[in-house]
C-alpha cells in the first residue's frame, strides 16, 4: 500500500514539474512573439505547489526570468523552503515520524508495537502489571 502512494507522489511530482517547465517554454514563446504571456503569479503558483524543479531547470535551458527580480529570487526563495521542508522530513525524528505515518510504516509499526504489547502482557517500556 505505502508504495501505492509513494509512486502516485513521484507520479504527481513528475506531472507537476512537467508543466512548470511547459509554462515557462509557453511564456519565452509568447514574449518573443508578442502574444499574452502567463502572468508571473502563476508561474510562481505552479512552482510553490511542488514544480520549482521544473521552474527552474525552464528558466536556465531556455534563459527566461533569469535577471527579473524580485521573481527570480521569489524563485528561489521557494525551492529553498521545499528543499528544507523535504530535508527537515527526512531527517528530523518527528517529521521522520510524519513521512512514516503518510506511507503507512508508522501503522504497521503501531500494529507491530500493540501485539508485542499484548504478547508481554502489559506496557512495553518494563513496566509491570499491578
Amino acid at each position: 500500500m505505502w508504495m501505492w502512494i509513494v509512486l502516485s507522489l513521484a507520479v504527481a511530482l513528475v506531472a507537476i514539474n512537467g508543466v512548470a517547465f511547459w509554462m515557462f517554454y509557453w511564456d519565452k514563446w509568447c514574449a518573443e512573439n508578442n502574444r499574452q504571456r502567463i502572468p508571473e503569479a502563476n508561474l510562481l503558483g505552479v512552482a510553490l505547489i511542488g514544480g520549482s524543479i521544473g521552474a527552474i531547470w525552464a528558466q536556465q535551458k531556455f534563459r527566461h526570468k533569469t535577471r527579473k527580480e524580485p521573481f527570480r529570487s521569489l524563485l528561489f526563495g521557494i525551492a529553498a523552503l521545499q528543499f528544507l521542508f523535504v530535508g527537515v522530513m527526512c531527517i528530523a525524528p518527528r517529521g521522520k515520524a510524519a513521512l512514516d505515518m503518510l506511507t503507512g510504516a508508522y501503522r504497521a509499526a503501531c500494529v507491530q508495537r500493540f501485539e508485542a504489547n499484548a504478547r508481554c502482557g502489559g506496557w512495553l517500556g518494563g513496566f509491570d502489571k499491578e
